[in-house]
């Protein structure tokens, strides 16, 4: 929430994302980017929103890291450290102060319950600018993420 905002505002996206990924021999890096059409509720009082929405895009750049610490092929029961930094950048007309929305860093550990089922740990750090020109927040979280491939071949 911004500063001196007691409301959550609403926020409705479409995106598309590439992402590309290459195996070294010790680790593994992804690259990822993605471009998203944000609409959010617009704000007009501490406490109370408008009917309408604001409109912008966000470009997000994101990269990762991931070191197995047993196997090279990952296998049930493995245990990973993993590590990140993810960028956004708001563009658009509603945008006037805040072209820097975010950085992520993160660091952590992500366990194999299976080839395509994976639970990641990590400590995350995010840096926030907000609408409010020279306002900044800094946040400390813990991000927990599942995640399930499905092969469709």
């Amino acid at each position: 929430m911004e500063a001196g905002i007691d409301i959550a505002q609403p926020e409705h996206r479409l995106w598309q994302q590439v992402q590309f990924q290459k195996e070294y021999q010790k680790f593994t890096l992804t690259n990822t980017i993605r471009f998203e059409q944000r609409w959010r509720q617009k704000i007009i009082a501490p406490d109370r929103l408008d009917n309408e929405f604001n409109f912008n895009y966000r470009l997000r750049f994101g990269i990762n890291l991931q070191y197995p610490l047993r196997h090279k092929k990952l296998e049930k029961g493995d245990l990973s450290l993993v590590a990140g930094d993810e960028v956004m950048l708001n563009f658009g007309k509603q945008i006037v102060y805040n072209y820097l929305d975010q950085n992520r860093i993160w660091a952590g550990m992500r366990y194999y319950f299976s080839r395509s089922n994976n639970l990641t740990v990590a400590y995350m750090n995010i840096y926030n600018q907000t609408a409010v020109p020279e306002l900044y927040r800094i946040f400390n979280t813990v991000r927990v993420s599942y995640f399930h491939n499905i092969d469709l071949r």
